[in-house]
């Protein structure tokens, strides 16, 4: 396993492949790279692969700070180290957060972002739904509290055991991380950064209230798609719908 020592922090990557563009999977919040691995896996034999674990999760160190943006630092230094021209950057969840932000801040090098169920676009309602959220977690029962918080994300007929495994390793995630981390979630303007990016953008609902108008009143120039019978784990409960619609995605991409 490769590492890239940073001045404030160490992060964990894997890095196969060849093949141009570059495709760089960014995780969510308590996860791991591990959790897009069956992207990894389907498009190495294409493209070079880049799997990242983001601060404070995974084999990465933990840091000071946990905003959108020192995640999208930390990618982008990344993506400085390994000298990637041209990469396509596909984040789930928080990780889509991170993407938008890095596409935003290099359009030179991303040539297309690709959003599996990321909270984006949240409307005002969700501030204070957060707020409660966030004050139960700094409470004395943080383990409980998320781990219902994340059991809300998977589809009902989910696999038990794989569900059972995800809730165990996410709640293992430091408090100190997923606070900071949620917050950042829900005060990164998203919008903005949609604005501000020309490269094709995809997203892929899972049970993120993310509509298609939403979507398209923000993104005019996006695509929108949305796998059958999964939940916010789609990228791992249905691989094969998730993959297809990021192979097409990958080849609108090389056209742009």
């Amino acid at each position: 396993m490769p590492t890239l020592a940073l001045p404030e922090v160490t992060l964990a990557y894997d890095d196969r492949g060849t093949g141009d563009p570059a495709l760089v999977l960014i995780h969510g919040l308590a996860c791991d790279r591990s959790y897009l691995a069956p992207q990894a896996e389907r498009f190495v034999g294409r493209h070079r692969v880049v799997s990242v674990d983001l601060r404070g999760h995974g084999e990465s160190s933990a840091a000071a700070s946990y905003r959108i943006r020192d995640f999208g630092d930390d990618v982008l230094r990344l993506l400085d180290a390994l000298e990637l021209p041209r990469v396509v950057v596909a984040g789930h969840s928080m990780g889509g957060l991170v993407a938008l932000e890095v596409a935003a801040r290099d359009p030179e090098r991303v040539v297309g972002a690709a959003l599996l169920d990321s909270p984006i676009l949240l409307g005002a309602e969700t501030g204070p739904i957060f707020k409660e959220l966030l004050a139960a977690l700094a409470g004395p029962n943080y383990v409980e509290v998320f781990r219902a918080f994340n059991a809300q994300c998977f589809f009902p007929y989910e696999d038990a055991a794989r569900r059972e495994r995800l809730l165990n390793e996410m709640c293992s995630v430091p408090r100190e991380v997923v606070l900071p981390a949620l917050e950042a979630i829900v005060t990164y303007d998203s919008a903005a950064a949609c604005a501000r990016i020309s490269a094709p953008l995809l997203y892929l609902r899972g049970l993120n209230a993310v509509s298609e108008a939403l979507w398209h009143e923000h993104v005019p120039h996006g695509l929108w798609g949305q796998p059958t019978g999964a939940g916010h784990f789609h990228q791992l409960e249905v691989p094969d719908q998730v993959n297809a619609m990021l192979d097409r995605f990958l080849a609108l991409a090389l056209r742009s």
